[in-house]
């Protein structure tokens, strides 16, 4: 028989390592909703990030669960994430905070505005100010543990507050719209990439802290 076309074969292959990559996903979620490590919920936020774009004969109750535990890390200052004084049970509220968000926007629900837009509003609040080597960037936290900005977390914090802009157009009161210090964030990036002196294998390339 004819061999089927390299990109046929390597389409249904791809769409094969999807469906059993969700079924795998779908198989693991906990009774609550949850991925892996409940107090972190921005490790709930990534897989479903992968049903909210891809198809599975299970996906509205996966979905349903995820978003419900999701909810649940709401808290009263906007962000998204478990409250802990115990380094490892909690806390990173800004890496959790940037990651829900952004998918929670993702599923183009009315009724998450609000929650994405008091998001944004604490996102934007802990991007580092000043005139040192972190101004401009994003750490895990806004205060206390791991304040230092690194590119990470400057990246799902830049992504998260520019698919979810939005949003502003709907707050009620305008003096409230949130938004980040763009030209910082793109200063703080151009520091952290490697110039011409690195030499050639490492020029353009990034660090991932000062």
């Amino acid at each position: 028989p004819c061999a089927e076309p390299a990109g046929q074969a390597g389409a249904g292959n791809v769409d094969t390592a999807i469906a059993r990559g969700l079924d795998w996903l779908a198989s693991i979620q906990k009774p609550d909703g949850s991925w892996s490590n409940p107090s972190f919920p921005a490790l709930t936020a990534l897989p479903l990030m992968a049903f909210v774009m891809g198809e599975h004969t299970n996906k509205k109750t996966v979905v349903e669960n995820a978003v419900k535990f999701i909810l649940s890390n709401v808290q009263e200052d906007g962000g998204i994430y478990r409250k802990s004084m115990i380094p490892g049970k909690g806390g990173l509220g800004t890496y959790n905070t940037a990651i829900c968000m952004r998918t929670l926007h993702a599923l183009g629900d009315p009724a998450h505005v609000t929650v994405i837009q008091n998001a944004r509003s604490y996102v934007a609040a802990a991007q580092l100010a000043g005139d040192g080597e972190h101004a401009g960037g994003f750490g895990y936290s806004r205060g206390g543990w791991f304040t230092s900005s690194d590119m990470m977390n400057t990246y799902h914090a830049l992504e998260a507050m520019r698919v979810t802009q939005n949003v502003e157009e709907l707050r009620t009161n305008k003096h409230e719209r949130a938004d980040l210090r763009w030209e910082d964030a793109v200063r703080y990036v151009e520091r952290m990439q490697n110039k011409a002196e690195s030499g050639e294998a490492d020029a353009g390339g990034f660090f991932y802290k000062p």
